[in-house]
């Protein structure tokens, strides 16, 4: 009787064994979900250290060019990416939309975009490294632009120039209302900037 219930204790303690294996293996291999949801992110991230992208973008636009620049460190930024989103959504044959991040530690980025709604054939250009943010701060320069590295900063090109800088969280419909105006309107002559509502990454 003891050599049974010894033998019963023992099967009990390997079916129980069994059982936490299989759950953690379960739980650690990605769903079918999980790995469509990286492979889009994969697809849709280029880590950037020119901007021959943005050149080629902006080159001779008909329609005005909004670059966004942020990362998922700045709280305003999470705020004005979504209604940036949605504002391409329903204007999307007024504008263009180019994304542009400065986020340096890996993962931070895909696992912020992994919380958004991102449309299909979108791009998001990641400037993390030293060099690709050498390379974003001379494409301001040469285009006379006054971004500093504080975000969110955007600005509007129309046939190669740019003609609006607009810094900080700003509501979508003001966006609405430059994006409308942008072609007609002269650089400095449409800015919008909100220092108070702009973050730096702290080293």
């Amino acid at each position: 009787m003891k050599i049974l219930d010894k033998f019963l204790n023992i099967a009990l303690i390997l079916l129980v064994g069994l059982w936490l294996i299989g759950h953690l293996l379960k739980h650690d291999k990605p769903t079918l979900e999980q790995q469509a949801s990286q492979a889009f992110l994969d697809t849709t991230i280029q880590d950037a250290r020119t901007t021959e992208a943005l050149e080629h973008s902006v080159a001779n636009a008909q329609k005005p060019v909004l670059i966004f620049v942020f990362a998922s460190w700045c709280p305003y930024c999470k705020k004005l990416f979504p209604e940036l989103l949605a504002l391409q959504a329903e204007e999307k044959d007024t504008f263009r939309l180019e994304l542009v991040s400065i986020d340096r530690k890996p993962g931070k980025l895909e696992a912020y975009l992994a919380t958004q709604k991102l449309p299909d054939g979108i791009k998001i250009y990641r400037y993390g490294t030293e060099e690709g943010l050498n390379s974003l701060l001379a494409f301001m320069k040469t285009h006379a632009l006054h971004y500093d590295g504080g975000i969110p900063y955007m600005t509007i090109f129309l046939d190669s120039k740019p003609v609006a800088e607009l810094v900080g969280s700003i509501p979508k419909e003001n966006l609405r209302a430059i994006l409308k105006q942008a072609s007609t309107y002269q650089k400095k002559q449409l800015q919008e900037f909100h220092p108070e509502n702009t973050s730096k990454e702290q080293e």
